[in-house]
């Protein structure tokens, strides 16, 4: 597997880290990779390598404000911003890799953009990946959403604690051993953020019906802490059109660094090799 960094200079003047791995050979395709809150790129490394063993390239970034990309720690001004980072991704993929399809892949944070991007720019892919999506919060008390309506008045990126639960990210202890102790993961999310995954999240579910003729395949774990199995849930049963729905009952956020993951990702080969015939 061959491996190379990259970056580039956003409108608002930020340097935005990203990398590619990519198979020996000719890649039969490309996956575009949005990661989460709080981490980064980098700890997809092996999930790309899985790809590469099927032919396909992976390029993903670090969000502003996440990783080696610059920006305050858990601040992303507007979905609208993510998006148009999302669509340089799609353009560098395209760059990189000319006449190949393209499919974007999110995880959490980066499953709810990637819905989101779909649903407001129906880009052209080959196809999308979402695992965990952020739709709703596994849990988010009313008066602290209070607090943060009061705060995106006056300071939209003043930030706080992003209160994930660490412990349900795996069943696998090393993963959760690895994150604590990863210095470019970090726990913070802004108000402007916060109040965004949640009301575009609530977007997504409601304009489920209007979701897009581009094939999905949405993988959620029903034991998962961190977002709402219920409102992945939702959605999937109101999506009209080329969508595939698989949950599993036990499994925890991160899909793809559970003890069953040999699973998982046997259900992604089995969709891709389908979408690449």
């Amino acid at each position: 597997m061959k491996h190379e960094e990259y970056s580039w200079n956003t409108s608002d003047r930020l340097t935005l880290f990203g990398q590619v791995w990519q198979p020996e050979d000719e890649p039969r395709g490309v996956i575009a990779l949005v990661h989460g809150l709080g981490e980064h790129s980098g700890r997809y490394q092996p999930v790309a390598g899985r790809f590469c063993q099927l032919g396909l390239a992976t390029i993903s970034f670090d969000l502003r404000g996440h990783g080696r990309s610059e920006g305050k720690r858990g601040h992303i001004p507007s979905y609208e911003t993510a998006l148009d980072d999302i669509d340089h991704l799609l353009s560098e993929a395209a760059l990189r890799f000319p006449q190949k399809p393209r499919f974007l892949y999110g995880h959490s944070l980066g499953g709810a953009l990637v819905l989101y991007h779909l649903m407001r720019r129906a880009p052209d892919v080959a196809g999308a990946i979402v695992t965990s999506p952020g739709l709703e919060p596994g849990n988010a008390p009313g008066a602290l959403l209070a607090v943060a309506r009061l705060l995106d008045r006056l300071a939209p990126s003043f930030t706080m604690a992003n209160q994930l639960d660490v412990t349900g990210l795996s069943h696998d202890q090393r993963i959760i051993d690895a994150y604590r102790q990863d210095p470019l993961v970090h726990g913070r999310i802004s108000v402007r953020l916060a109040l965004q995954l949640i009301d575009c999240g609530r977007w997504v579910v409601e304009h489920a019906a209007g979701y897009p003729d581009i094939p999905l395949l949405l993988l959620q774990g029903k034991a998962d802490r961190l977002v709402s199995p219920g409102a992945v849930a939702r959605f999937a049963s109101q999506v009209r059109g080329p969508v595939t729905y698989h949950a599993w009952d036990q499994l925890y956020h991160e899909l793809h660094h559970e003890p069953e993951k040999e699973e998982v990702f046997a259900v992604m080969q089995s969709w891709l090799e389908t979408r690449l015939r």
